[in-house]
């Protein structure tokens, strides 16, 4: 399934982009998105630290977090206090969009971009594309 989508993709901006002009518009759309998810994980790495939740229903997995409000210093921090009983904690940076951070503050995104590392190669191209002269 994923090839499909890779192929299709390719097809539809190799076929459809027939002029200049269509190529800025959609190098425009694509570092505005490229920017949009930066300026996420940017926000994220900077913001203060909450408590998270980790969902219960596959352990050891961090990726699945929810935030419940309270700020934190440490992860004992999160499990004084309101804390819910038998549920599990972590002290994560609280993004935009409902999003944390993983192992200690690595910043990350949603879907494909949760890995950290993703989301760096996916922000990589952003820094190629605002060149006007293309050297």
């Amino acid at each position: 399934m994923g090839l499909l989508i890779c192929i299709a993709l390719y097809a539809l901006i190799a076929h459809g982009v027939q002029s200049f002009r269509a190529l800025h518009a959609v190098a425009g759309a694509v570092l505005a998105m490229v920017l949009l998810v930066c300026g996420v994980g940017a926000h994220q790495g900077f913001a203060p630290q909450g408590c998270v939740v980790l969902d219960e229903s596959s352990p050891g997995d961090t990726s699945a977090a929810t935030p419940d409000g309270r700020p934190c210093d440490t992860i004992r921090s999160c499990y004084l206090g309101d804390a819910e009983p038998g549920a599990e904690y972590a002290c994560e940076h609280i993004g935009l969009l409902g999003t944390t951070s993983v192992g200690g503050g690595r910043v990350r995104y949603r879907g494909v971009l949760q890995d950290p590392n993703e989301l760096a190669l996916a922000g990589a191209p952003a820094c190629r594309l605002p060149s006007p002269s293309g050297r």
